[in-house]
């Protein structure tokens, strides 16, 4: 198991890396443990242990806490992208057209059609689930970096096992049914025949599940099948991500096949956005952001950057949340949709971007 990786600099020199992102304690808590005490809190939650103004009982406790991680994490986390994006003058400066022009032309189409808002509302949702599949796969790829291996050895193997067990057990699970809920929107806007697939994928349940069962067991086995010969032939082995790895599948396994006490969405969502919430501070707090507010003080600035994505992430969450229980007009949930998928395709290549300087700090 390698903890550390050494380079060669020009002058001969070894210089040792460290295999953790941030720290020990750090990537233990908010990107490897995540998934696994979010689960716990989630669980603690909905058995109505913890108090919460003006509820009465566990259901009431559980829905007030439900609707805090999702205003301040499930929804909140999703602006803190543009701080990756627009204020890092460098990466900013790579895409300038796809910054600007690409969202307002976006925000447009969804104002004026219902068409293709309703498109990018149940586009945002299977996005959504392949967007979270990548972050664990970027977080693996990049120990595995750090680790000292290639930064295409095995790379399709880990892309895979994040695909299968982020859909799988939606596929074949407990929550199939509220994921295909959005498709219900189409009939509103006269596409009859794709407003019936809810009722389609219903009735293939059990074969979905069946496959589901069949894809994950054979993935899995393959994965470690081919770990196995990867170290046999010398592929360094990170612990942390396999940690990462076994964390996550169990808990994704755990929640969107099973959803015990109903904490599917609240429990993944939440370890999600945490670790996103992470990525960005740690990431941003020095460097791009740090010119951009003109601090001289990395610790400074962090605590800034901290305290003002709690703030952006806490406001934007409320103003999603009053316009969903309203029902606001279309120009603004036109708004909304347009900044949850600029934050999936943005991060995409903002990662690419990314993570050759994670892997090398």
């Amino acid at each position: 198991m390698s903890q550390a990786s050494q380079t060669t600099e020009p002058t001969g020199q070894i210089v040792w890396r460290s295999a953790w992102i941030a720290n020990p304690w750090f990537d233990s808590i908010f990107f490897i443990g995540a998934p696994i005490w979010a689960v716990a809190i989630a669980t603690i939650c909905a058995q109505g242990w913890v108090p919460a103004p003006g509820a009465t009982d566990a259901v009431t406790r559980f829905g007030f806490w439900a609707v805090v991680v999702s205003t301040v994490f499930t929804h909140g986390h999703l602006p803190l992208v543009f701080i990756r994006s627009h204020a890092n003058p460098k990466i900013f400066a790579l895409y300038p057209a796809r910054f600007t022009l690409v969202p307002l032309a976006l925000f447009i189409a969804c104002a004026v059609s219902p068409v293709i808002l309703t498109f990018a509302l149940v586009l945002g949702v299977w996005w959504d689930v392949y967007h979270s599949a990548a972050q664990t796969f970027g977080l693996g790829r990049i120990y595995d970096m750090r680790a000292g291996n290639p930064s295409q050895e095995a790379r399709s193997l880990d892309w895979w096992l994040n695909v299968v067990v982020y859909f799988g057990p939606i596929l074949g699970g407990a929550t199939l049914a509220p994921h295909m809920a959005p498709f219900g929107r189409f009939e509103e806007i006269g596409f009859v025949a794709l407003s019936q697939v809810p009722a389609h994928a219903e009735g293939f349940a059990g074969t979905l599940t069946w496959l589901s069962l069949i894809a994950g067991a054979g993935m899995c086995s393959w994965y470690v099948w081919r770990y196995v010969q990867l170290a046999r032939a010398g592929y360094a082995v990170s612990i942390q991500k396999v940690t990462l790895v076994a964390g996550t599948t169990f808990s994704l396994l755990l929640c969107w096949a099973f959803n015990p006490f109903g904490i599917a969405f609240m429990a993944v969502n939440l370890f999600h956005a945490v670790q996103y919430y992470a990525i960005v501070w740690q990431q941003e707090r020095k460097g791009g952001v740090q010119k951009r507010l003109g601090i001289e003080d990395a610790e400074r600035a962090g605590i800034v950057l901290f305290v003002g994505m709690l703030l952006l992430g806490t406001v934007y969450g409320l103003a999603f949340v009053a316009n969903k229980a309203f029902d606001g007009p279309q120009w603004l949930a036109s708004l909304f949709v347009t900044c949850t998928l600029m934050h999936f395709w943005y991060d995409g290549f903002v990662w690419s971007v990314r993570k050759g300087q994670i892997a090398k700090s």
